[in-house]
Parts: C-alpha cells; sequence; structure tokens
C-alpha cells in the first residue's frame, strides 16, 4: 500500500500564482516498517527531502529569471539617470551663459 507524506512546509501561504506543491507518493514496497539499524520511516522522510530539493531547484530556476528582469531593469534606469545629467549640464550651462548675458548688458 501507498503511503502519501506531508510536512509543515504544506501549510505555508502561496505567493501569487505559485501552485500548491503535490504530495509526495511514496512507491509500494517502500512503506518502510523493517527491522534493523534505520529509523522505519526513513524511506518517507527520503522522500520529502527530495520532494523539497525538486521544489528548491525549480524556485532557484524562477529567482535567476526574475534576476535577469531586474538587471535589465536596473541598466535602463542607470541609461535614465545618465540623460537627466546630461540634461541637467546643459540647463546649466543655458543659465548660467543668460545670467552673464544679462549681467553683460546691464553694464
Amino acid at each position: 500500500m501507498s503511503e502519501v507524506v506531508q510536512g509543515p512546509w504544506s501549510d505555508r501561504q502561496l505567493a501569487e500564482g505559485e501552485e500548491k506543491a503535490k504530495p509526495v507518493q511514496l512507491p509500494r514496497g517502500i512503506a518502510g516498517g523493517g527491522g534493523g539499524p534505520h529509523d522505519p520511516g526513513m524511506e518517507a522522510r527520503i522522500a520529502v527531502l527530495e520532494q523539497i530539493a525538486k521544489d528548491t531547484r525549480d524556485s532557484i530556476a524562477d529567482l535567476r529569471g526574475i534576476r535577469g528582469d531586474i538587471q535589465g531593469f536596473r541598466k535602463g534606469v542607470a541609461d535614465e539617470i545618465r540623460d537627466l545629467r546630461r540634461d541637467a549640464r546643459s540647463d546649466y550651462r543655458w543659465l548660467l551663459g543668460i545670467m552673464l548675458g544679462g549681467f553683460a548688458a546691464l553694464l
């Protein structure tokens, strides 16, 4: 008989668009319970750890995609700041020229 394994992480709140992880289904014959030096529930815990590793790998792949988006956004912001600084220098030069011209006209 197969056994369904869930852990305390199954009750956590999901992010928007995130799907709830499916419970781990142990194959027949790995229900544990045999004697020996190992804990009888070890197979179930290993199956849960394997599921956690898979979910972690998927989450890391999603984070890498988000990181690429952030880097593109950061480059766009840096370009905008560079353009604003160039425009501010140009405006300052015009203002200085007008002030000097006005001062020279008064003399």
